[in-house]
């Protein structure tokens, strides 16, 4: 599971993207100073980027994510399946002045229609410094208080004014997307459980190979993205861990039912499996895609079983 392999690309991005210094925290003598005085703004700009890189904040990050039972309270890895919107819960402690989610993902690959190798697809040609979006897989993201209100966007850049500050809206031109929650009032959030929602436009991609030469792909819809979340300025929350809560039976004249309860998180999907000796584990035909916090599957098994085993996973193909 998640905290035993490598990261994916996508992660390591986040992460470094979420704990960046930010323009609008960095000495004035690094700001562009044309006009006389700073331009530092919070968020992204064309200047700094997402910022200067905070290779130690990171490390710490990575270490403190790995120190938490379940090791994805700082760095997590889902699958977004198409159709889907995925609801992620976030825990703020008390004198916190700003919790920061980072989304990430690896898009498929794009090609310029005039190249000699890509997708099947009429995307726009290479041009310099054009402002034509090109991504396959537009993913969003949203933070939803616990305070309620309207939900909070991630930053985006206006290529016509660059030197404008950014600003809150739909971002439909980056495979990384940061939502920076600030205080509505005071110095610090309201603690308490906040929510990170991603969804996606349209329908969802993935590239296949059709031939070796010359190397060409086409797009596949109705598909899903691997997507990674960075988040700095939240606390390790139990229901992190992916675990059965409650395990009950039931005999019939036929079968025994066994129904199973789990910790979930919204949109993200699971599969169920069983083992006789913890060592050889099958799957349980039916992937279930959570509709909540909890979900639920019950098992029908043969008459005669003395002892089973069952553990979820989350799908992450």
């Amino acid at each position: 599971g998640f905290g035993n392999g490598p990261l994916l690309a996508s992660t390591w991005k986040a992460l470094l993207v979420t704990t960046a210094d930010d323009g609008d925290r960095l000495p004035s003598y690094y700001a562009d100073t044309t006009g006389g005085s700073p331009n530092l703004y919070p968020g992204p700009d064309y200047f700094y980027g997402w910022g200067l890189m905070n290779t130690r904040r990171a490390a710490e990050t990575l270490d403190q994510n790995q120190r938490t039972a379940s090791h994805r309270t700082h760095l997590r890895e889902h699958t977004l399946f198409n159709g889907n919107t995925v609801e992620v819960l976030v825990e703020v402690g008390a004198n916190t002045p700003r919790l920061q989610p980072t989304l990430s993902w690896t898009d498929p690959a794009y090609q310029s229609s005039n190249s000699a190798s890509g997708v099947d697809e009429n995307l726009p040609a290479v041009a310099v410094d054009s402002t034509a979006a090109v991504l396959i897989n537009d993913l969003d993201l949203k933070v939803v208080r616990p305070e309620g209100g309207a939900a909070i966007e991630a930053w985006k850049l206006n290529p016509s004014n660059p030197r404008a500050a950014a600003t809150r809206g739909d971002n439909t031109v980056d495979n990384v997307e940061q939502a920076t929650v600030l205080p509505l009032s005071g110095s610090y959030l309201t603690p308490g459980t906040y929510k990170l929602q991603i969804t996606h436009k349209g329908s969802l991609r993935r590239a296949q190979q059709t031939s070796g030469s010359p190397l060409r792909y086409q797009l596949l819809t109705g598909e899903y993205q691997k997507f990674s979340l960075a988040i700095i300025g939240n606390v390790e929350r139990s229901s992190d861990l992916l675990r059965v809560t409650t395990v009950n039976r039931a005999v019939t004249p036929s079968n025994v039912l066994v129904p199973l309860t789990w910790t979930s998180d919204k949109g993200l999907r699971y599969r169920v499996q069983r083992s006789l000796d913890l060592q050889t584990w099958t799957d349980v035909p039916g992937d279930i895609t959570a509709t909540g916090t909890t979900s639920t599957a019950t098992m029908a098994e043969a008459l005669g079983i003395n002892r089973l085993f069952y553990r979820v996973k989350e799908v992450n193909p």
